[in-house]
């Protein structure tokens, strides 16, 4: 069992809650149920349709939520991968700091 929030994978058994089994990340100590692993194979086929040109009320008719969920999960990876990106790359004033100017001199 992976832990959705930091992808931990020491999570334990942590009770059962309407009939289902809870875990407990012991990384960073979130509480959540066994299911999932499940719906983030919803949300992966919710952003390949809203790629594919489909609105968000139709993705939401195909899976089985509302829009508004959708729209969450839409909201929430795009906030994820302009975090990852924008921590990936490098500003220009970085690159100076680290090549040198010497080194840059012909190219910017």
């Amino acid at each position: 069992m992976t832990c959705s929030k930091c992808l931990g994978e020491l999570c334990v058994k942590n009770g059962n809650r309407d009939g289902k089994q809870c875990y407990l990340c012991k990384a960073c100590g979130r509480q959540f149920t066994g299911d999932h692993e499940h719906v983030e194979l919803e949300k992966r086929a919710a952003i390949t349709l809203e790629g594919f040109g489909l609105s968000m009320r139709k993705i939401g008719d195909v899976l089985g939520y509302s829009h508004v969920t959708i729209m969450n999960w839409l909201r929430d990876f795009k906030e994820r991968a302009s975090k990852a990106i924008e921590s990936y790359f490098m500003g220009i004033d970085e690159v100076r700091a680290f090549l040198g100017e010497d080194r840059l001199a012909g190219v910017l």
